[in-house]
């Protein structure tokens, strides 16, 4: 197939939550008016923004359990009774039109997937969305869309990610041993991600979170992740442990304004391109470069086994789509291009 034909199979709308349109009747993390079937990869908010458009007029607007449960715990249980909100199980077929549609495991969060589309052509054509890498399986496809995140050569991990969670656990266990109280600023799931982490690590002190992740913790632990007992901050209870003198490992979002953090210890958890993989600015916070996407190198390595005619990165969420792109080109010789221009 010539590679003008390749690129007619995708499209991405040219804005910062692009909808993936793939095949002639697919929408992935988005929503558009001509085609009736959304796909969610994952529920982190820029994957979901047109969510709410994809319910009012798509015909089946597909995701996993896990992440139904996550929207539904931060949406509303009004999600439970939209018939057209359908789960699919991992490596379940859906058939539309002699196409059929199925997810496979991207492990970026609970409940996150690729997305494979075969046409009644038998062309594949695979959305990876987010996804974590070597955790992740790679899938034989004909076109492959793919996040560009960590796109460019400098960022390249030097230490293994469950290392660098094994070093959280320690620094907190380090830290509360002196009774001391830990500020942990996250992205959601990652929160969730960590408390599991603490908890499978036997530290037993209390945990608060705004009530989003509280909620979210739930769903975690429904989908047997154990995160112990989560407070919620602001009530009588977690009012409580605040005024004692006990240590308590306190989560919040990036963005969050706490004051009472520059009193205690902080631990940011953030994107891997920092200056060290982890390091200490000051005495009492911590950078933790713990990221779920996969690396450079793991991006490249996911192209070449994939055994892709033509890859699109995803420039609509990432300014590193087009370098990407040209990496691919230059050092595996696969056709390569970044959409939208």
């Amino acid at each position: 197939m010539s590679l003008e034909k390749l690129i007619s199979k995708v499209t991405i709308k040219g804005n910062r939550e692009g909808a993936i349109l793939i095949g002639k009747y697919v929408a992935c993390d988005g929503a558009d008016v001509e085609r009736p079937i959304s796909i969610i990869s994952h529920a982190h908010g820029d994957h979901v923004k047109q969510f709410e458009s994809a319910l009012s007029f798509c015909s089946a607007v597909l995701l996993t359990k896990e992440t139904k449960d996550l929207l539904v715990a931060s949406r509303g249980d009004y999600l439970l009774k939209r018939r057209n909100l359908i789960e699919l199980a991992f490596e379940e077929v859906y058939e539309h039109n002699g196409n059929s549609i199925t997810l496979y495991p991207a492990t970026h969060m609970l409940g996150s997937c690729q997305v494979l589309l075969v046409n009644g052509d038998g062309d594949r054509i695979v959305y990876t969305g987010d996804f974590n890498y070597p955790n992740t399986p790679v899938l034989k496809t004909d076109v492959l869309v793919m996040e560009a995140t960590y796109g460019t050569p400098d960022a390249t991990r030097t230490t293994d990610q469950d290392a660098l969670a094994r070093q959280f656990v320690s620094i907190v266990r380090k830290e509360i041993q002196k009774q001391k109280r830990v500020f942990v600023l996250a992205h959601p799931g990652k929160i969730q991600y960590l408390m599991n982490r603490l908890r499978s690590a036997n530290v037993n002190v209390p945990f608060l979170a705004h009530k989003k992740d509280v909620q979210w913790a739930e769903v975690y632990r429904k989908h047997g992740l154990d995160v112990g007992t989560v407070c919620e901050t602001r009530t009588p209870k977690a009012l409580h442990i605040q005024k004692s003198k006990d240590p308590y490992v306190s989560f919040h979002r990036f963005g969050s304004v706490i004051p009472e953090a520059d009193k205690h210890v902080r631990i940011r958890v953030s994107r891997f391109r920092a200056v060290e993989e982890i390091y200490q600015p000051s005495e009492n916070y911590y950078v933790i470069a713990l990221s779920d996407h996969a690396d450079f190198r793991g991006l490249l390595e996911y192209v070449e086994k994939s055994k892709a005619k033509l890859v699109i990165t995803d420039a609509s969420r990432c300014d590193r789509a087009s370098e990407l792109a040209e990496q691919i080109k230059s050092k595996l010789e696969v056709e390569a291009i970044a959409l939208p221009p």
